[in-house]
């Protein structure tokens, strides 16, 4: 009685999991587009609607997993889609990903936890 109460724990566990990691997807690629849209910005893009950069992220989340190739296909995918050349496309693909990290690092200061910042960066 108590193993099969225990199996039934585990499948509803399992089953909040899966949702949890979906939900926390779905919020990674929110994040990522808006900061991808504010990289374009930056420089100074032709086609920077919400709906293509979203479009672009889901495109650049999903090759960003091809091994030794995929940085280099998501940025053909944002110069493609974005009218802008490749450097530019390089720059907007560094910045996308900086852009929280110094989001992160800003309010952490503003927190005044600047003493976790250091202790998660290891120094």
């Amino acid at each position: 009685m108590i193993l099969q109460d225990f199996d039934a724990l585990i499948a509803l566990l399992s089953g909040i999991g899966i949702v949890i990691l979906l939900i926390a997807a779905a919020i990674g690629l929110l994040l990522y587009s808006i900061s991808l849209k504010i990289a374009l910005g930056m420089v100074d893009a032709s086609d920077k609607e919400f709906g293509t950069v979203f479009i672009t992220a889901i495109l650049s989340y999903l090759v960003s997993y091809v091994p030794c190739v995929g940085c280099f296909i998501s940025v053909y995918f944002i110069n493609s889609r974005h009218g802008i050349s490749y450097g530019k496309g390089i720059l907007a693909y560094i910045l996308a990903g900086l852009l929280p990290v110094i989001a992160l690092t800003v309010v952490m200061f503003a927190f005044g936890l600047s003493g976790e910042l250091l202790a998660l960066l290891g120094l």
